[in-house]
């Protein structure tokens, strides 16, 4: 009998060892479900970041824009989550999501389907809002250069 003991480091060591592209991003996907069926919400939310950055990179960047909320909405029920092994150079949670954020905006104008004015005024509002409340600041002139 195999072990069925949950090991998401053996699951993100598995899947980075595929190419990158679509086998690499539908095994984040695999693994997103088992962090989210074990409630591991630091896995939760470093899966995600991890099958945006796979999505822009390797795909079509779709995944950025389904996927960026997910990541916002666990964030704000768990604004302490810690930070994953694979993180540790990380000074925090917020740097990548703000990578993640700009990253959204350039895959926007990618898809006519998208409302890019819309979307990005909710979500920056939202990282705006995450920003002060987390004793973050984003200079003025940096959101102007992001979305300009």
């Amino acid at each position: 009998m195999g072990d069925n003991t949950y090991k998401m480091e053996n699951l993100v060591f598995g899947y980075r060892k595929l190419g990158h592209g679509k086998a690499r991003a539908a095994a984040i996907r695999c693994a997103i479900e088992q962090a989210d069926l074990n409630n591991d919400i630091p896995y939760m939310v470093f899966l995600r970041e991890e099958l945006c950055s796979e999505s822009l990179w390797y795909l079509n960047g779709l995944d950025v824009i389904t996927i960026f909320p997910e990541i916002l909405a666990l964030i704000d029920r768990y604004p302490d989550v810690s930070l994953t092994r694979f993180q540790k150079g990380e000074p925090d949670i917020i740097k990548p999501v703000l990578w993640l954020y700009e990253a959204l905006l350039s895959v926007c104008s990618d898809f006519y389907q998208v409302s890019l004015q819309g979307y990005i005024l909710i979500n920056l509002n939202n990282a705006a809002v995450r920003n002060v409340t987390v004793n973050h600041h984003v200079p003025p002139i940096q959101i102007y250069v992001i979305i300009s």
